[in-house]
Protein backbone atom coordinates (compact mmCIF):
# COMPACT_ATOMS: atom_id res chain seq x y z
CA UNK A 1 0.00 0.00 0.00
CA UNK A 2 1.36 3.39 -1.18
CA UNK A 3 1.66 6.47 1.26
CA UNK A 4 -0.93 8.11 -0.51
CA UNK A 5 -3.47 5.02 -0.60
CA UNK A 6 -2.73 4.77 3.49
CA UNK A 7 -4.07 8.87 4.11
CA UNK A 8 -6.75 8.21 2.09
CA UNK A 9 -8.12 5.38 4.35
CA UNK A 10 -7.46 7.34 7.03
CA UNK A 11 -9.36 10.55 6.19
CA UNK A 12 -12.48 8.51 5.32
CA UNK A 13 -12.65 6.71 8.62
CA UNK A 14 -12.40 9.66 10.42
CA UNK A 15 -15.10 11.23 8.74
CA UNK A 16 -17.24 8.06 8.91
CA UNK A 17 -16.97 8.48 12.87
CA UNK A 18 -17.81 12.26 12.74
CA UNK A 19 -20.84 11.92 10.80
CA UNK A 20 -21.85 8.92 12.95
CA UNK A 21 -22.39 11.40 16.23
CA UNK A 22 -23.78 13.66 14.52
CA UNK A 23 -26.34 11.46 13.25
CA UNK A 24 -26.73 10.48 17.41
CA UNK A 25 -26.84 13.21 19.11
CA UNK A 26 -29.88 14.70 18.29
CA UNK A 27 -31.95 11.89 19.26
CA UNK A 28 -30.07 11.82 22.95
CA UNK A 29 -30.91 15.49 22.82
CA UNK A 30 -34.85 14.97 22.54
CA UNK A 31 -35.46 12.51 24.88
CA UNK A 32 -37.84 13.37 27.37
CA UNK A 33 -38.74 10.33 30.13
CA UNK A 34 -41.33 12.30 31.92
CA UNK A 35 -43.87 15.22 31.71
CA UNK A 36 -47.00 16.27 33.81
CA UNK A 37 -49.22 19.43 34.20
CA UNK A 38 -51.68 21.22 36.29
CA UNK A 39 -54.26 23.58 35.14
CA UNK A 40 -56.83 25.23 37.84
CA UNK A 41 -59.46 27.04 35.95
CA UNK A 42 -60.44 28.29 32.55
CA UNK A 43 -63.26 29.78 32.08
CA UNK A 44 -65.16 30.78 28.27
CA UNK A 45 -67.35 33.18 27.89
CA UNK A 46 -68.68 33.59 24.38
CA UNK A 47 -65.78 31.20 23.19
CA UNK A 48 -63.29 33.85 24.75
CA UNK A 49 -61.38 31.30 27.32
CA UNK A 50 -59.62 33.05 30.06
CA UNK A 51 -58.21 31.47 33.34
CA UNK A 52 -55.08 30.62 35.42
CA UNK A 53 -52.88 29.29 32.60
CA UNK A 54 -50.68 26.23 32.78
CA UNK A 55 -47.91 24.83 34.91
CA UNK A 56 -46.07 22.18 32.96
CA UNK A 57 -42.96 20.11 33.82
CA UNK A 58 -40.63 17.79 31.74
CA UNK A 59 -37.94 15.43 32.63
CA UNK A 60 -34.97 14.72 30.07
CA UNK A 61 -33.40 12.35 32.64
CA UNK A 62 -30.85 14.37 34.12
CA UNK A 63 -32.81 17.57 34.99
CA UNK A 64 -36.49 18.87 35.15
CA UNK A 65 -37.36 22.07 33.30
CA UNK A 66 -41.14 23.73 33.81
CA UNK A 67 -43.06 26.46 32.37
CA UNK A 68 -46.09 28.60 33.77
CA UNK A 69 -47.12 29.46 37.37
CA UNK A 70 -47.51 26.92 40.04
CA UNK A 71 -48.87 29.33 42.36
CA UNK A 72 -51.31 31.16 40.69
CA UNK A 73 -54.16 34.11 42.69
CA UNK A 74 -57.25 34.65 41.50
CA UNK A 75 -56.71 38.26 41.41
CA UNK A 76 -54.74 37.88 38.39
CA UNK A 77 -57.21 36.12 36.28
CA UNK A 78 -58.05 38.26 33.33
CA UNK A 79 -60.81 38.27 30.62
CA UNK A 80 -63.77 36.62 32.74
CA UNK A 81 -65.90 37.60 35.83
CA UNK A 82 -67.03 34.29 36.52
CA UNK A 83 -64.57 33.66 39.91
CA UNK A 84 -63.58 36.77 41.85
CA UNK A 85 -62.75 34.78 44.70
CA UNK A 86 -61.35 31.37 46.24
CA UNK A 87 -57.94 29.83 46.13
CA UNK A 88 -56.44 28.07 42.79
CA UNK A 89 -53.49 25.43 42.85
CA UNK A 90 -52.01 23.77 40.39
CA UNK A 91 -48.82 21.70 40.45
CA UNK A 92 -46.74 19.21 38.95
CA UNK A 93 -43.32 16.99 39.35
CA UNK A 94 -41.13 14.29 37.63
CA UNK A 95 -38.50 12.14 38.91
CA UNK A 96 -36.09 9.09 37.53
CA UNK A 97 -34.96 6.18 39.23
CA UNK A 98 -33.53 3.44 37.67
CA UNK A 99 -33.58 5.22 34.36
CA UNK A 100 -37.50 5.17 34.90
CA UNK A 101 -39.00 8.15 34.36
CA UNK A 102 -42.23 9.16 37.12
CA UNK A 103 -44.50 12.25 36.96
CA UNK A 104 -47.44 13.68 39.59
CA UNK A 105 -49.74 16.59 39.19
CA UNK A 106 -52.77 17.74 40.63
CA UNK A 107 -55.59 21.13 40.20
CA UNK A 108 -58.77 22.69 41.63
CA UNK A 109 -60.44 25.38 42.99
CA UNK A 110 -61.58 25.81 46.96
CA UNK A 111 -63.35 28.54 48.63
CA UNK A 112 -61.79 31.16 50.93
CA UNK A 113 -60.05 29.71 53.99
CA UNK A 114 -58.73 26.17 52.11
CA UNK A 115 -54.96 25.54 51.49
CA UNK A 116 -53.03 24.11 49.38
CA UNK A 117 -50.74 21.00 49.33
CA UNK A 118 -47.52 20.12 48.03
CA UNK A 119 -47.97 17.40 44.84
CA UNK A 120 -47.71 14.25 45.46
CA UNK A 121 -49.12 14.25 48.70
CA UNK A 122 -52.93 13.46 47.56
CA UNK A 123 -55.26 16.06 47.56
CA UNK A 124 -53.29 19.16 46.67
CA UNK A 125 -56.13 21.41 48.75
CA UNK A 126 -57.87 21.54 51.62
CA UNK A 127 -61.63 22.12 52.17
CA UNK A 128 -62.88 25.89 52.80
CA UNK A 129 -66.00 27.80 52.88
CA UNK A 130 -68.39 27.24 49.80
CA UNK A 131 -67.73 29.22 46.69
CA UNK A 132 -70.48 30.34 44.46
CA UNK A 133 -69.44 30.89 40.51
CA UNK A 134 -72.53 33.65 38.81
CA UNK A 135 -73.15 30.93 35.98
CA UNK A 136 -75.43 34.01 34.49
CA UNK A 137 -78.69 35.68 34.77
CA UNK A 138 -81.55 34.60 33.28
CA UNK A 139 -83.47 37.49 31.42
CA UNK A 140 -87.15 37.40 31.74
CA UNK A 141 -87.96 40.95 30.35
CA UNK A 142 -89.21 38.91 26.91
CA UNK A 143 -92.31 37.38 28.60
CA UNK A 144 -95.77 38.53 26.73
CA UNK A 145 -99.22 38.02 27.22
CA UNK A 146 -100.44 37.00 23.71
CA UNK A 147 -104.03 38.78 23.56
CA UNK A 148 -105.08 35.63 21.44
CA UNK A 149 -104.88 33.51 24.34
CA UNK A 150 -106.29 35.13 26.87
CA UNK A 151 -109.76 33.79 26.02
CA UNK A 152 -108.50 30.32 24.89
CA UNK A 153 -110.61 27.58 25.44
CA UNK A 154 -113.78 29.23 26.84
CA UNK A 155 -117.55 28.82 26.45
CA UNK A 156 -118.18 30.74 23.02
CA UNK A 157 -120.74 33.17 24.39
CA UNK A 158 -118.19 33.89 27.13
CA UNK A 159 -115.61 34.94 24.69
CA UNK A 160 -118.47 36.70 22.85
CA UNK A 161 -119.30 38.91 25.86
CA UNK A 162 -115.41 39.19 26.65
CA UNK A 163 -115.08 40.55 23.32
CA UNK A 164 -116.08 44.44 24.33
CA UNK A 165 -113.52 44.54 27.51
CA UNK A 166 -110.70 42.48 25.80
CA UNK A 167 -108.70 45.92 24.93
CA UNK A 168 -109.32 46.78 28.97
CA UNK A 169 -108.43 43.30 30.19
CA UNK A 170 -105.23 42.45 28.21
CA UNK A 171 -103.88 45.61 29.62
CA UNK A 172 -104.53 44.89 33.04
CA UNK A 173 -102.78 41.56 32.59
CA UNK A 174 -99.52 43.33 31.16
CA UNK A 175 -99.32 45.78 34.09
CA UNK A 176 -99.86 42.27 36.20
CA UNK A 177 -96.97 40.82 34.62
CA UNK A 178 -94.78 43.47 34.79
CA UNK A 179 -94.92 44.37 38.36
CA UNK A 180 -94.61 40.56 38.95
CA UNK A 181 -91.20 40.50 36.80
CA UNK A 182 -90.15 44.11 39.01
CA UNK A 183 -90.80 41.97 42.06
CA UNK A 184 -88.45 38.41 40.53
CA UNK A 185 -85.80 40.15 39.23
CA UNK A 186 -83.09 38.53 36.68
CA UNK A 187 -82.85 34.88 38.38
CA UNK A 188 -78.99 33.95 38.95
CA UNK A 189 -77.75 30.87 38.01
CA UNK A 190 -75.15 29.82 40.34
CA UNK A 191 -72.32 27.07 40.35
CA UNK A 192 -71.40 25.40 44.27
CA UNK A 193 -68.24 24.68 44.72
CA UNK A 194 -66.66 23.62 48.29
CA UNK A 195 -63.79 22.30 46.75
CA UNK A 196 -63.01 20.65 43.18
CA UNK A 197 -59.64 18.95 42.26
CA UNK A 198 -58.30 16.49 40.45
CA UNK A 199 -54.99 14.21 40.62
CA UNK A 200 -52.61 11.90 38.49
CA UNK A 201 -49.65 9.54 38.09
CA UNK A 202 -47.77 8.38 35.90
CA UNK A 203 -44.66 5.69 35.10
CA UNK A 204 -43.32 4.06 32.42
CA UNK A 205 -46.35 1.51 31.98
CA UNK A 206 -49.17 2.65 34.48
CA UNK A 207 -51.18 6.06 34.96
CA UNK A 208 -53.66 6.50 37.26
CA UNK A 209 -55.99 9.18 38.46
CA UNK A 210 -59.26 10.74 40.28
CA UNK A 211 -61.17 13.50 41.04
CA UNK A 212 -63.20 14.72 44.44
CA UNK A 213 -65.83 17.71 44.37
CA UNK A 214 -66.90 18.69 48.18
CA UNK A 215 -70.19 20.71 48.18
CA UNK A 216 -70.56 20.69 44.56
CA UNK A 217 -74.05 21.43 42.71
CA UNK A 218 -76.34 24.44 40.76
CA UNK A 219 -79.10 26.32 42.41
CA UNK A 220 -81.00 29.55 41.18
CA UNK A 221 -82.03 32.53 43.01
CA UNK A 222 -85.51 33.82 42.00
CA UNK A 223 -86.73 36.92 44.33
CA UNK A 224 -84.61 35.89 47.00
CA UNK A 225 -85.72 32.32 47.29
CA UNK A 226 -83.23 29.69 46.67
CA UNK A 227 -84.06 26.56 44.22
CA UNK A 228 -81.90 24.04 43.93
CA UNK A 229 -80.90 22.20 40.85
CA UNK A 230 -78.81 19.30 41.48
CA UNK A 231 -76.03 17.93 44.05
CA UNK A 232 -73.06 16.27 42.33
CA UNK A 233 -71.35 13.17 44.61
CA UNK A 234 -68.46 13.87 45.98
CA UNK A 235 -66.35 10.99 44.34
CA UNK A 236 -67.74 10.48 40.73
CA UNK A 237 -66.55 7.40 38.77
CA UNK A 238 -64.75 8.40 35.40
CA UNK A 239 -66.56 10.24 33.02
CA UNK A 240 -70.00 10.72 34.98
CA UNK A 241 -72.78 12.67 32.84
CA UNK A 242 -74.88 15.33 34.53
CA UNK A 243 -77.58 16.75 32.99
CA UNK A 244 -79.94 19.39 34.78
CA UNK A 245 -82.80 21.29 33.67
CA UNK A 246 -84.98 24.42 34.98
CA UNK A 247 -88.35 23.32 35.36
CA UNK A 248 -88.41 23.96 38.68
CA UNK A 249 -87.21 27.65 38.52
CA UNK A 250 -90.34 28.17 35.78
CA UNK A 251 -92.52 26.37 38.26
CA UNK A 252 -91.45 29.14 40.70
CA UNK A 253 -91.83 31.86 38.53
CA UNK A 254 -95.32 30.57 37.10
CA UNK A 255 -96.60 30.82 41.10
CA UNK A 256 -94.89 34.17 41.98
CA UNK A 257 -96.34 36.02 38.74
CA UNK A 258 -99.99 34.32 39.45
CA UNK A 259 -100.89 35.95 42.37
CA UNK A 260 -100.10 39.17 40.09
CA UNK A 261 -102.08 38.77 37.59
CA UNK A 262 -104.72 37.80 39.51
CA UNK A 263 -104.94 40.90 41.62
CA UNK A 264 -104.25 43.22 37.88
CA UNK A 265 -107.39 40.81 36.77
CA UNK A 266 -109.62 41.96 39.95
CA UNK A 267 -112.27 44.12 38.95
CA UNK A 268 -110.66 44.85 35.18
CA UNK A 269 -113.77 42.55 33.89
CA UNK A 270 -116.36 44.96 35.17
CA UNK A 271 -119.96 43.78 35.30
CA UNK A 272 -119.26 40.03 33.55
CA UNK A 273 -116.25 38.81 36.50
CA UNK A 274 -119.09 36.98 37.74
CA UNK A 275 -119.92 35.61 34.91
CA UNK A 276 -116.21 34.60 33.90
CA UNK A 277 -114.15 31.72 35.38
CA UNK A 278 -111.04 34.00 36.12
CA UNK A 279 -109.53 31.13 37.68
CA UNK A 280 -109.49 30.02 33.68
CA UNK A 281 -108.76 33.28 32.50
CA UNK A 282 -105.19 32.71 34.36
CA UNK A 283 -104.46 29.37 33.36
CA UNK A 284 -104.69 30.38 29.79
CA UNK A 285 -102.59 33.34 30.51
CA UNK A 286 -99.78 31.33 32.25
CA UNK A 287 -99.94 28.10 29.88
CA UNK A 288 -99.09 31.68 27.23
CA UNK A 289 -96.33 32.96 29.42
CA UNK A 290 -95.03 28.85 30.01
CA UNK A 291 -94.57 28.07 26.28
CA UNK A 292 -92.29 31.52 26.68
CA UNK A 293 -90.36 30.08 29.23
CA UNK A 294 -89.38 26.51 27.77
CA UNK A 295 -86.15 26.73 27.47
CA UNK A 296 -86.16 26.70 31.33
CA UNK A 297 -87.61 22.92 30.53
CA UNK A 298 -84.80 22.16 28.30
CA UNK A 299 -81.28 20.96 29.77
CA UNK A 300 -79.53 24.34 29.94
CA UNK A 301 -76.81 23.37 32.36
CA UNK A 302 -74.58 19.76 31.78
CA UNK A 303 -71.33 18.44 31.71
CA UNK A 304 -69.65 15.50 32.69
CA UNK A 305 -67.85 15.21 36.29
CA UNK A 306 -64.36 13.25 36.65
CA UNK A 307 -63.74 13.48 32.83
CA UNK A 308 -60.87 10.95 31.79
CA UNK A 309 -58.90 10.12 28.89
CA UNK A 310 -55.71 8.01 27.93
CA UNK A 311 -54.04 9.25 24.97
CA UNK A 312 -51.54 6.50 26.28
CA UNK A 313 -51.08 3.25 28.61
CA UNK A 314 -48.83 5.72 30.30
CA UNK A 315 -50.81 8.61 30.12
CA UNK A 316 -53.48 10.21 31.66
CA UNK A 317 -56.01 13.69 31.30
CA UNK A 318 -58.20 14.08 34.32
CA UNK A 319 -60.87 17.02 34.59
CA UNK A 320 -62.62 17.18 37.67
CA UNK A 321 -65.13 19.17 36.28
CA UNK A 322 -66.27 20.48 32.86
CA UNK A 323 -69.62 22.34 33.25
CA UNK A 324 -71.18 23.96 29.90
CA UNK A 325 -74.37 26.33 30.00
CA UNK A 326 -76.11 25.36 26.62
CA UNK A 327 -77.13 27.18 23.29
CA UNK A 328 -80.75 27.39 24.69
CA UNK A 329 -80.02 29.32 27.55
CA UNK A 330 -79.07 32.20 25.02
CA UNK A 331 -82.88 32.39 24.20
CA UNK A 332 -83.18 33.52 27.93
CA UNK A 333 -79.97 36.02 28.36
CA UNK A 334 -77.18 33.65 29.26
CA UNK A 335 -74.20 33.36 26.88
CA UNK A 336 -72.51 30.44 26.09
CA UNK A 337 -70.47 29.94 29.19
CA UNK A 338 -67.71 26.90 30.04
CA UNK A 339 -66.01 26.27 33.18
CA UNK A 340 -62.95 23.16 33.29
CA UNK A 341 -61.95 23.07 36.72
CA UNK A 342 -59.39 20.80 38.21
CA UNK A 343 -56.96 19.60 34.76
CA UNK A 344 -54.03 17.45 35.90
CA UNK A 345 -52.18 15.50 33.00
CA UNK A 346 -49.13 12.72 33.56
CA UNK A 347 -47.23 11.05 30.93
CA UNK A 348 -46.14 9.50 28.66
CA UNK A 349 -43.50 8.17 30.38
CA UNK A 350 -40.17 6.17 29.08
CA UNK A 351 -36.94 5.17 30.16
CA UNK A 352 -33.93 6.87 30.10
CA UNK A 353 -31.61 5.14 27.43
CA UNK A 354 -28.36 3.66 28.76
CA UNK A 355 -25.44 5.79 28.12
CA UNK A 356 -22.90 3.33 26.38
CA UNK A 357 -19.73 4.47 25.66
CA UNK A 358 -17.65 3.63 22.65
CA UNK A 359 -14.08 3.20 22.25
CA UNK A 360 -12.60 5.57 19.69
CA UNK A 361 -10.92 3.48 17.31
CA UNK A 362 -7.09 4.34 16.86
CA UNK A 363 -5.43 4.97 13.63
CA UNK A 364 -3.98 1.66 11.85
CA UNK A 365 0.12 1.92 12.41
CA UNK A 366 1.25 2.57 8.83
CA UNK A 367 3.13 -0.52 6.93
CA UNK A 368 6.35 -0.38 5.38
CA UNK A 369 6.02 0.51 1.58
CA UNK A 370 6.28 -2.67 -0.45
CA UNK A 371 9.78 -2.39 -2.43
CA UNK A 372 9.58 -3.75 -6.11
CA UNK A 373 13.13 -4.58 -7.06
CA UNK A 374 14.40 -3.43 -10.27
CA UNK A 375 16.76 -6.52 -10.91
CA UNK A 376 16.67 -9.87 -9.46
CA UNK A 377 19.88 -11.27 -8.30
CA UNK A 378 21.19 -14.68 -8.23
CA UNK A 379 19.01 -17.00 -5.08
CA UNK A 380 16.68 -14.06 -4.43
CA UNK A 381 13.90 -14.71 -7.32
CA UNK A 382 11.22 -14.48 -5.09
CA UNK A 383 12.31 -11.34 -3.62
CA UNK A 384 9.15 -9.44 -5.07
CA UNK A 385 7.00 -11.32 -3.43
CA UNK A 386 8.65 -11.41 0.51
CA UNK A 387 9.75 -8.01 2.07
CA UNK A 388 13.69 -9.34 2.56
CA UNK A 389 15.37 -6.18 2.85
CA UNK A 390 17.37 -7.44 5.70
CA UNK A 391 18.84 -10.34 3.43
CA UNK A 392 19.30 -8.22 0.49
CA UNK A 393 21.47 -6.09 2.63
CA UNK A 394 23.16 -8.79 3.69
CA UNK A 395 23.88 -10.86 0.57
CA UNK A 396 25.20 -7.47 -1.04
CA UNK A 397 27.42 -6.96 2.01
CA UNK A 398 28.79 -10.60 1.21
CA UNK A 399 29.28 -9.57 -2.19
CA UNK A 400 31.12 -6.54 -1.61
CA UNK A 401 33.38 -8.36 0.82
CA UNK A 402 34.20 -11.28 -1.52
CA UNK A 403 35.16 -8.43 -4.23
CA UNK A 404 37.16 -6.71 -2.37
CA UNK A 405 39.23 -9.38 -0.83
CA UNK A 406 39.62 -10.43 -4.71
CA UNK A 407 40.98 -7.16 -5.49
CA UNK A 408 43.33 -7.25 -3.12
CA UNK A 409 44.54 -10.78 -3.73
CA UNK A 410 45.17 -9.91 -7.67
CA UNK A 411 46.91 -6.49 -6.28
CA UNK A 412 49.64 -8.53 -4.01
CA UNK A 413 50.34 -10.57 -7.17
CA UNK A 414 51.01 -7.91 -9.21
CA UNK A 415 53.48 -6.46 -6.58
CA UNK A 416 54.96 -9.87 -6.16
CA UNK A 417 55.71 -10.26 -9.91
CA UNK A 418 57.01 -6.53 -10.39
CA UNK A 419 59.86 -7.34 -7.62
CA UNK A 420 60.88 -10.34 -8.91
Amino acid sequence: MTTGTLAARLAATTLALSLTGLAASPATAATTVARASGTALTVGVGGHPAGSGTYSVANDGTRQSSTGNHRPVVSVLTGQSVVSAGVLAQDATTSVHDRAGSSAACAGLAGQGSSTVAVGDGDCLTAGQTLSLAAGTLDLSHLRIVDSTVLQGLDQQLQTGLQPVLDQVVPALQGGLQSGLQQLGDPGLFLDLGAVQSRCTAGPTTADGTSSLADVGAHVQVAGRRVDLVSFPAHPAPNTKVVTDLGAVATVVEDALRSQLATALDGSLGPLSAAVDEAAVLDNVLANLGSELAPLDQNLLSGTLNAQSRPAASAIDVTALDLRVLPAATQLGLEPLSVQVGRSTCGPSGVRPAVVRQRTPSAPKPRAPHVVPTRVTAGLADGDRHDHTGDLLAAFGALFLVATGAGLADYRRRLARSGR
